[in-house]
């Protein structure tokens, strides 16, 4: 596909996993009017950009941020289980892979309301300067902003695309115990007393974007069998991360 100077986005399709041959040749706004190319290429961009498709190139040209493939690989298990735990080495990386993850669960899922938590405030601030140093390094994502990242000294916020992430200090858990999220990030997870975790954090969970919603898919498909082998999990999420202990 030969890049255009009129065209909204420019992506190289190379270097791209697990994409059709077709794709490279194919233009989706051939033959669209003018005053509705803009509109149509940028669906096709969030298509491409979709959890079912292809997470590399929604983070790579919305985010600006290039992933190796152990990332990716992280990326995908967040996003397919409902509790997954990170494990890794010091340095390898988690804080960046969390704030990587809750920027684009924000922007793919309009409407939902991420929380991050840590043993330390200092280290959710930590994951908040990522997603600000993404916000300040990407053109696309400022656009799709409500407001950039703004951090506190009791809280951090930023919304996009409605939805909104936060980063709260856990402390002994009674000062956030009414707050509610549809996906929970935990930093540092060996470091959170258990007894916080199960009364405060896995609290925040107990929230749906649309609970009538839910309550009649739950009818509807009650006597069907559970799909398999979706992209992308359903409900709310709560994911673990810190070094093994």
């Amino acid at each position: 596909m030969k890049n255009d100077s009129n065209r909204v986005f420019n992506p190289d399709y190379r270097w791209m996993p697990n994409l059709p041959e077709d794709a490279m040749l194919k233009n989706p706004i051939v033959g669209i009017p003018e005053h509705l190319k803009e509109d149509n290429e940028l669906t096709e961009f969030f298509k491409l950009s979709s959890p079912g498709y292809s997470p590399a190139f929604g983070i790579k040209y919305i985010m600006n941020v290039n992933l190796l493939d152990h990332q990716l690989s992280m990326i995908l298990a967040m996003l397919k289980f409902t509790f997954p735990m990170l494990l890794l080495s010091r340095g390898a990386g988690k804080t960046m892979m969390l704030a990587i993850y809750a920027v684009y669960h924000a922007v793919m899922f309009p409407g939902t309301r991420i929380i991050l938590v840590s043993a330390s405030f200092r280290q959710a601030k930590l994951i908040f300067s990522e997603i600000k140093t993404m916000y300040d390094n990407a053109p696309i994502l400022r656009q799709l902003s409500n407001h950039e990242p703004r951090i506190g000294n009791d809280s951090c916020k930023y919304q996009v695309c409605s939805s909104t992430i936060t980063a709260l200090p856990l402390g002994k858990g009674d000062k956030i115990r009414g707050e509610r999220g549809h996906v929970i990030l935990a930093d540092e997870f060996d470091s959170i007393d258990p007894e916080i975790f199960d009364t405060v954090i896995r609290g925040f969970g107990a929230t749906q974007s649309d609970p009538w919603q839910k309550s009649k898919d739950t009818f509807v498909n009650k006597d069907q069998d559970v799909k398999s082998g979706s992209p992308v999990s359903e409900g709310n999420k709560i994911i673990l991360a810190g070094t093994a202990g």
